[in-house]
């Protein structure tokens, strides 16, 4: 697997759902990173919310089972209420793999003058529209559809309960990931790709959260699984 794709994992994996103060608050999230049940690396995840605005950074260094060792990703962006405005998203790796997107105009201005780039997220900002939609406590983390940018790819990320329900003794949801791959190719056409992930979210109460505690994604190397080990929350 790319390590642009790893990258979107990584995103999806930090989501927290639902920060409502008016201060800036500074989530820092720190994982594990296992392949086919043998540890092969970490990631570490950093999102300031503030009023206005937002900025997340990703940094993962997963040894020598994947093509691209070291990740680093950072993207911008403003906030008004539960509306999410992306403005600019950097990705490179230690693999050669780079993607840059500025989805704000010549001017500037938050409003995209590329229609591919409207309605769309970079993966890091996808996260911050997650933390804010559905609005804080929500009794369903599940539920939600997240259309997501990377390089020429497009992803279609649908969450839904896990058949069965909650269960009662566990702090954990457990939730089923739907992945859409949308790819243009050579003769202009778009091709498509499917995968199915699980993600399991845990809540914290003050400030309002969901965090992710585990994801898992089928990959051409086997099975990742992303654990989360810790998360620091302060005021920024």
């Amino acid at each position: 697997m790319g390590g642009g794709l790893f990258a979107l994992a990584l995103c999806v994996l930090s989501l927290a759902l639902g920060t409502g103060t008016a201060d800036a608050q500074l989530l820092v999230s720190r994982y594990t990173v296992h392949m086919e049940g043998v540890r092969v690396g970490h990631a570490i995840v950093r999102a300031t919310l503030g009023p206005t605005n937002y900025k997340v950074t990703v940094s993962a260094d997963v040894g020598p089972v994947l093509s691209n060792t070291k990740i680093n990703g950072e993207a911008t962006g403003l906030r008004n209420g539960s509306h999410v405005t992306p403005m600019r998203f950097q990705f490179v790796s230690s693999g050669g793999e780079a993607s840059s997107v500025n989805f704000a105009g010549p001017d500037g201005t938050p409003a995209s003058v590329n229609p591919r780039l409207r309605g769309v997220f970079d993966p890091l900002s996808a996260l911050v529209f997650a933390a804010l939609n559905p609005s804080p406590p929500s009794v369903e983390p599940c539920k939600s559809l997240i259309p997501i940018i990377l390089g020429r790819a497009r992803f279609d990320i649908v969450m839904s309960p896990k058949p069965g329900g909650a269960d009662p003794r566990s702090e954990i949801i457990d939730c089923d990931a739907y992945s859409t791959v949308s790819t243009p190719d050579a003769s202009g056409g778009i091709g498509a790709q499917n995968a199915r992930w699980q993600i399991g979210f845990s809540k914290v109460s003050r400030p309002a959260l969901w965090l992710v505690e585990y994801l898992v994604v089928p990959t051409s190397n086997g099975t990742m699984t992303i654990s989360r080990e810790e998360t620091n929350i302060s005021a920024s």
